[in-house]
């Protein structure tokens, strides 16, 4: 009798064990899911204050949340078209600029179109606790997000210097007081930018501007960000990807992405940082989108597209590419393509949590022929130093851009929304027999509007 209570007892733990395990493994790490302006494309996190702020480019707008409780605290009205952002943690500020560009939302997708380059714009500069409008300070367009060096308390803003796109001037910023130090002229137009605060250097991607508005040759320039002096400018010998650059300051290396519309793949360029000498280009399997490094692991993480559709016609201008994406780990130093690691569909926003050893991938999904996306957004979040896909998580339709923030252990996922096919969960029956049976509903493709939001995840779990 004792042996057979000693039995079931042990068939019990067990049993009580497979289902603690099986709760755990399907416990959602969506902790919150809040509601955003119109077309939010950007999101920045400070993780001093516990604070995050996503840019909402359809109405002026800065949604600030608080990082810890996943909560909406207020919306601030910014200036025209806000495109890019930034945040000096030590200053306690945050900086945003706007663009030549009304984003909006179609067919799941953000597409972008270009306004008057000449017209007024302002760069905010807001309180990274409250989140209120401290100043705006009138500025040209910026083709690019502001790039914050904290350890000498400026932003460096990009901005169109006239009524075209033939040459624009950057501007230094103090981020405490918004106040111009310096400015340099620069011809041509920048793609893409970064600071390596470590060694001094702004790292931009630019390119020539043709009589007829086409970018002509790409270059990478490194500056000193100190003095201005252009340190050196080297060919980078392909099709740049916008506003994808990375730095790694502990190797001193920036990684930045070219494409070939021709092929659908691309190249990883990497630069030493203090020189400005192209160390490499790093072929990839499919066409990059873009890039995010980790200094404990040594390692550059690229998501890359799946196979594109083939098809022609107008329902192909809005079609995703139509197979699993990857995820290219590169080593930092060398910048030698370590492994290839399958995730979902068109992925592109990563972002990697240092303390936590993870790593999340946005994949927007899917579309249909009609351009709606046929099932929401998903992140797949790896082990950093293996690359092993750990779990996936479904979020909001059409995930754009994500953020983490160590200190709380959270990351941010923002999906821009849009219109989303609904199964029809009767297409089986035959349409004769549907029309004897009045309360299905009709026939045929039906959609819904998805919200634009932004998933809080637990970036522990």
């Amino acid at each position: 009798m004792r042996i057979r209570h000693g039995v079931l007892g042990l068939a019990m733990l067990a049993l009580l064990t497979a289902i603690l395990a099986a709760s755990r493994a399907n416990t959602s790490p969506v902790l919150a899911t809040v509601p955003l302006g119109t077309a939010p494309i950007a999101i920045a996190v400070d993780a001093r204050t516990g604070r995050a702020f996503v840019v909402n480019n359809g109405d002026n707008t800065i949604s600030v949340l608080d990082t810890h409780a996943g909560t909406l605290l207020r919306t601030v009205a910014v200036g025209q078209n806000p495109t890019g952002i930034a945040v000096d943690e030590r200053d306690g500020r945050v900086v945003v600029t706007d663009a030549a560009t009304r984003v909006d939302a179609q067919a799941g997708q953000l597409v972008s179109f270009l306004l008057s380059i000449g017209a007024p714009r302002d760069v905010s500069l807001l309180d990274a606790t409250s989140g209120y409008l401290l100043r705006r300070i009138p500025a040209a367009a910026s083709p690019l997000p502001p790039m914050v060096d904290a350890r000498r308390g400026q932003a460096i803003v990009a901005t169109y210097a006239n009524d075209g796109l033939d040459s624009e001037r950057v501007r230094v910023l103090a981020t405490a007081s918004g106040r111009l130090t310096h400015s340099l002229a620069m011809g041509g137009i920048s793609l893409a930018g970064a600071i390596d605060g470590r060694d001094n250097r702004l790292i931009l991607v630019r390119a020539s501007v043709d009589f007829d508005g086409g970018l002509g040759k790409a270059t990478v320039d490194v500056l000193d960000t100190g003095s201005g002096r252009l340190v050196r400018r080297s060919d980078l010998g392909g099709l740049p990807v916008p506003g994808m650059l990375a730095v790694d300051e502990t190797t001193g290396r920036a990684f930045m992405l070219t494409t070939d519309v021709t092929t659908d793949r691309g190249t990883v360029v990497v630069v030493d940082t203090r020189s400005g000498r192209l160390l490499r280009s790093t072929p990839l399997p499919g066409a990059p989108a873009a890039v995010a490094t980790d200094t404990r692991t040594g390692q550059v993480f690229v998501t890359t597209q799946g196979p594109a559709p083939r098809a022609i016609g107008a329902a192909s201008v809005a079609l995703r590419p139509v197979g699993p994406g990857h995820v290219a780990i590169l080593d930092a130093r060398t910048g030698t393509l370590l492994r290839m690691v399958e995730v979902g569909v068109s992925p592109g926003a990563v972002a990697v949590d240092g303390r936590s050893g993870r790593v999340f991938v946005a994949n927007a999904g899917p579309v249909d022929g009609l351009g709606n996306a046929s099932e929401p957004g998903t992140v797949s979040v790896l082990d950093a130093r293996s690359g092993v896909v750990l779990r996936t998580v479904t979020v909001g339709l059409d995930p754009d851009s994500i953020a983490v923030d160590e200190r709380s252990g959270r990351a941010f996922v923002v999906s821009v929304g849009g219109t989303l096919q609904v199964t029809d969960a009767w297409a089986w029956l035959p349409r004769g027999l549907r029309r004897w049976a009045p309360f299905l509903p009709p026939p045929g493709p039906r959609t819904r509007t998805a919200p634009s939001t932004v998933s809080m995840l637990d970036a522990t779990n």
